[in-house]
């Protein structure tokens, strides 16, 4: 995955992800809402045939912006590993 922060601020951060598309940044958006202090959680795809994601977080500066992301990508993993263990259990 290749991140370039195009600028951040102690309220907001805008980056832009390459060779990739929109699963798993559906999934973080919607995540990060549920972080204390975000605002504005987006993205968008500049082309269905062009790998490139563009991501804004805006807060209310009692978080900043880098540290929600943090935040929302451990709730992912957590998410993640919580289904994983349940595939497991019904897996033949």
């Amino acid at each position: 995955m290749d991140i370039n922060v195009i600028s951040e601020t102690e309220k907001s951060m805008t980056f832009v992800i390459k060779n990739e598309d929109s699963t798993f940044f559906n999934l973080l958006k919607k995540r990060l809402y549920s972080i204390k202090g975000v605002v504005v959680s987006s993205f968008t795809a500049q082309h269905p045939l062009v790998p490139e994601i563009k991501f804004i977080i805006e807060t209310d500066g009692s978080i900043k912006p880098r540290n929600a992301l943090k935040k929302g990508a451990e709730i992912v993993k957590k998410e993640y590993k919580a289904f994983l263990s349940e595939f497991e259990k019904v897996k033949a």
